[in-house]
């Protein structure tokens, strides 16, 4: 299980927040260091003329949900790439700090 909080500028320039948590998948089709992951939580900062561009948004507050697909290359480093809807994508290259 995962958790955590994301903040960026959203595509109109606005500042943006998504509050998640989540569950990664290794191991997937068999191969050790490939992994899905997902994850669902609120997100922030779609307002004014823009509330619109996102699904179920009520004061600028709205469901999110992430799926991403990833690499594991050893006990700390890992790639993943994140699909964010229909809006993109977003590549990550991630250290755990265990």
């Amino acid at each position: 299980w995962l958790g955590g909080a994301a903040f960026f500028s959203n595509s109109f320039g606005q500042p943006s927040g998504y509050v998640y948590v989540g569950k990664r998948f290794p191991g997937l089709f068999d191969q050790a260091p490939l992994f899905a992951q997902a994850t669902a939580g609120l997100m922030y900062g779609y307002v004014g003329k823009y509330e619109s561009k996102v699904p179920l948004n009520y004061n600028g507050f709205s469901p999110g949900a992430v799926v991403s697909l990833g690499w594991q290359f050893n006990a700390q480093f890992a790639t993943a790439v994140h699909l964010l809807g229909a809006a993109g994508l977003m590549l990550q290259l991630s250290y755990d700090f265990r």
